[in-house]
């Protein structure tokens, strides 16, 4: 059971993060607005110069034509990063909530953009690091890991298997790159075929 602590530390984190993710919008805001700044200036700069030739006018036009698709990109990826923070935000407090009461066995946060679950092998595949078959906790964790995907049908999922330097049994697995393999799969087949997640997600 999650502890007041815990549960006040993962606030404290989400408040930052939420922090973090309105300073980005409001320095990507201040861009937009000086770009703006600047194309209205040059807009006033061209219609004051009646002596240029026409076809400097005609060059500059281009100029500013080109200021104007840039500031429509600058926009529309404004809104992509805004909507992906969001989701990104949404899906992590979803995640806290559904893995709460697995503790340190699994880790959850935000790097790079991307939103990150961490399961513990033991978690998973029990105490044998050579396993790659899952067990009754396995199956509660990845069905509580299915059911936010399923909440968030338009985030796309990466599944990664990892294993230690322990020597593995040969006839069984090639080497611990291929348990690596079986192990990722293992949670994939799972994902698709006992709680319907999409494999082109």
């Amino acid at each position: 059971m999650r502890t007041l602590k815990a549960c006040q530390d993962d606030n404290a984190q989400l408040k930052k993060q939420k922090i973090d993710i309105q300073t980005k919008m409001s320095d990507q805001d201040l861009m937009l607005t000086v770009t703006q700044e600047n194309n209205a200036q040059l807009k006033k700069q061209l219609q004051s110069l009646s002596a240029i030739s026409s076809a400097q006018a005609e060059s500059i036009k281009k100029s500013i034509d080109n200021i104007n698709s840039k500031d429509d990109y600058l926009q529309t990826l404004q809104m992509a990063v805004s909507r992906r923070d969001s989701t990104n935000l949404a899906v992590l407090i979803e995640l806290k909530a559904a893995m709460g009461s697995l503790g340190e066995d699994v880790h959850i946060r935000v790097l790079r953009g991307l939103v990150n679950v961490d399961f513990s092998d033991k978690l998973l595949f029990s105490s044998d690091s050579n396993s790659y078959v899952f067990g009754e906790k396995a199956k509660q964790a990845v069905g509580r890991l299915a059911r936010v995907l399923n909440d968030h049908p338009e985030v796309s999922c990466i599944v990664e298997g990892n294993t230690d330097s322990i020597a593995y049994p040969q006839d069984i697995l090639l080497d611990n790159w291929d348990l690596s393999v079986k192990r990722a799969t293992a949670i994939v087949r799972s994902l698709q075929n006992d709680y319907n997640i999409s494999p082109a997600g």
